[in-house]
C-alpha cells in the first residue's frame, strides 16, 4: 500500500502509465503483480523518483534512480524522452502539491540482471524456472558469467512424451545433464 507514501509530504516525480500500457503488459503479467504485492510495490517504486524533477530537468539527464533503488536510462531521441530505450514519455508536467506527474506509454518494468531472473519473469519459462529449481542450479543461472542459454518455453517441456518430465523432476542427475544440453558457455 503505497498510497500513504504519496499522500503525505514529500516531493516526487511519479512516472504514471497510461490504462493502455497497463492492458498492453504481456499476457498474465498484470494478474500476477496484483496478487503479489511485494512484486507490485516493486514495480510501482521502479516509476517515482525521490524528488520533484520536471521536464526541463528530465531532458538533461542520462539516468536517475528511483524509489525502490533501480536506475533508469533516459535518452531524447527525435525530441521524445524515452526511458529504458523502450517507454515514452508522453506528457509532462502535471503539478501536484507533492510533486510533478508525468505520463509515459508503457510500464517500466526494470531489467532483468541475470538468466535466472529473466527466467522467473517471463511467464512462458516458468516449467525451466521449476527444472533449475529442482536441479538446484538456480544459483549458476545467477551468477556472473557469460552464458547463452537456448531457453525451452512451457510448450516445449508440454511435448515432451508423457511422464517425461516429471521423470525428469526426479531425477537431478539426468535433469541436469537435459538443462545443461541447453547452455553455452558464451554470449
Amino acid at each position: 500500500n503505497l498510497t500513504s507514501t504519496f499522500a503525505g509530504a514529500g516531493t516526487f516525480t511519479v512516472l504514471a502509465p497510461t490504462n493502455a500500457a497497463f492492458e498492453a503488459l504481456p499476457n498474465g503479467t498484470l494478474d500476477a503483480l496484483l496478487a503479489n504485492a511485494t512484486a507490485l510495490a516493486e514495480v510501482l517504486q521502479y516509476h517515482v523518483i525521490n524528488a520533484a524533477v520536471p521536464s526541463s530537468a528530465v531532458v538533461e539527464l542520462t539516468e536517475a534512480t528511483m524509489l525502490n533503488g533501480k536506475k533508469i536510462l533516459i535518452q531524447v531521441v527525435n525530441g521524445s524522452v524515452m526511458l529504458n530505450n523502450l517507454v515514452k514519455v508522453t506528457q509532462v508536467d502535471i503539478m501536484a502539491t507533492n510533486g510533478i506527474v508525468h505520463v509515459i506509454d508503457a510500464v517500466l518494468l526494470a531489467p532483468p540482471s541475470t538468466i535466472a531472473d529473466i527466467a522467473q519473469a517471463t511467464p512462458e519459462l516458468s516449467e525451466l524456472v521449476r527444472a533449475l529449481t529442482a536441479a538446484n542450479l538456480v544459483n549458476t543461472f545467477s551468477a556472473p558469467g557469460d552464458l547463452t542459454v537456448l531457453a525451452p518455453v512451457n510448450a516445449a517441456f508440454s511435448a515432451l512424451p508423457n511422464g517425461t518430465f516429471q521423470a525428469l523432476l526426479e531425477d537431478v542427475t539426468a535433469l541436469s545433464d537435459v538443462l545443461q544440453y541447453h547452455v553455452i558457455s558464451s554470449r
